[in-house]
C-alpha cells in the first residue's frame, strides 16, 4: 500500500491507495492495454492481470518499472494517515446513486437533468464532480454542472435535448478547468445548472474506451453509464488546475470503502446477539 495527498501542499489529507489501482491508472492515462503494458516490460500479460485484480501484489520495484513504463515516475513525501474519508465514503455508499447527488448539495434541477440525460437513452458518459457523487464520494459539489462525453452519433440530439429544456450556449472562458477537454461546450440552464459536454476528455484515451469501462448506475429506473473510479481518477490527475488534487484523494477512499468488509447486522433478540450485547456492556461497564 501506498499513499496519495490530495495536492494541496496546505493539507496533509491521506488516504490509503493499493498498488493496483496505482497501476491501472497509470496504464489507462497512457492509453494502454494490459497486453501493450506487457510487451513493454517484458512480462506476461497474465502478471499485468493479477497485479491489478489484486490477486498478487506487486513487489515496489515492479510498480517502479510498470509506472516507467507507462511514461510515469512515483514521487515521495509521507504523511499522516486520516481514513474518515474513507468513512464517509461508505456512508455515501450505502445510499441510492440520486440520493447521493442530492445529499452533497446537488440542486433540484441538476438531479432533474441527471434523471433526464438517464431517461433519454442516449449514448453519453457522465464524468466530473456528478460522477464522483454518483460512484459515492463524500465531496460536496461546489457547482451545479453536469459534465457528460458523449457518443459522436448522439452529440448532436444530445444538445437538441437541452435546447429545447431551454438551454442556451454559453461562453466556457470563466470555466474552472478541473476537468479539461480538447472541447467544451457548455449551456446554461434556468435555474443556473450547466450542462458540458466534453471532447476527449484528458487522461483517458477517448470515449469509446470510457464508455466501455463505465458503470451502469440505476438512476430512478433507468441504467445510465457513468464513468468508472479508476478513470475519473485518471482525469482528475491530468487536470492542470491544483484544486483536482482533493478529486484524486476523495475517489481512492471510495475504492477504499468499497474494499472494506460490509458490517456484521447482529439480531439482539438472538442468542449471539444476546451474548455480544451483553460482552459490550460488560467491557463500558469496567
Amino acid at each position: 500500500m501506498s499513499y496519495v495527498n490530495n495536492g494541496d501542499s496546505q493539507s496533509d489529507i491521506i488516504v490509503g491507495v493499493d498498488a493496483r489501482d496505482v497501476l491501472t491508472v497509470a496504464r489507462r492515462r497512457a492509453g494502454l492495454t494490459q497486453r501493450q503494458l506487457a510487451l513493454r516490460m517484458g512480462r506476461p500479460q497474465a502478471t499485468i492481470g493479477r497485479w491489478e485484480s489484486g490477486a498478487r501484489e506487486p513487489a515496489f520495484a515492479d510498480v517502479m518499472e510498470a509506472l516507467a513504463a507507462c511514461g510515469f515516475a512515483l514521487g515521495h513525501r509521507l504523511f499522516t494517515y486520516d481514513g474518515s474519508l474513507v468513512g464517509d465514503a461508505s456512508r455515501r455508499l450505502a445510499l441510492d446513486p440520486v440520493q447521493r447527488v442530492r445529499g452533497l448539495h446537488g440542486s433540484d434541477e441538476l438531479v432533474a437533468s441527471l434523471l433526464a440525460v438517464a431517461a433519454s437513452g442516449l449514448r453519453c458518459v457522465v464524468v466530473g464532480e456528478v460522477a464522483g457523487a454518483l460512484q459515492g464520494w463524500p465531496l460536496s459539489l461546489d457547482a451545479n454542472v453536469l459534465e457528460l462525453a458523449v457518443d459522436d452519433r448522439d452529440h448532436d440530439a444530445l444538445l437538441a435535448g437541452v435546447h429545447a429544456a431551454g438551454g442556451r450556449p454559453v461562453a466556457t472562458v470563466d470555466r474552472r478547468p478541473r476537468w479539461h477537454a480538447e472541447t467544451v461546450q457548455r449551456l446554461a440552464l434556468a435555474q443556473g445548472t450547466a450542462i458540458e459536454v466534453l471532447a476527449h476528455p484528458s487522461g483517458v484515451a477517448g470515449y469509446r474506451q470510457l464508455a466501455a469501462r463505465s458503470d451502469r448506475l440505476a438512476l430512478s429506473g433507468n441504467d445510465q453509464q457513468v464513468a468508472g473510479v479508476h478513470d475519473l481518477i485518471a482525469m482528475a490527475e491530468a487536470s492542470r488546475d491544483v484544486g483536482a488534487g482533493v478529486f484524486v484523494t476523495a475517489l481512492y477512499a471510495v475504492l477504499d470503502a468499497r474494499r472494506q468488509p460490509a458490517p456484521v447486522q447482529l439480531d439482539y433478540d438472538s442468542p449471539a446477539g444476546q451474548a455480544a450485547l451483553e460482552a459490550w456492556l460488560s467491557t463500558t461497564a469496567a
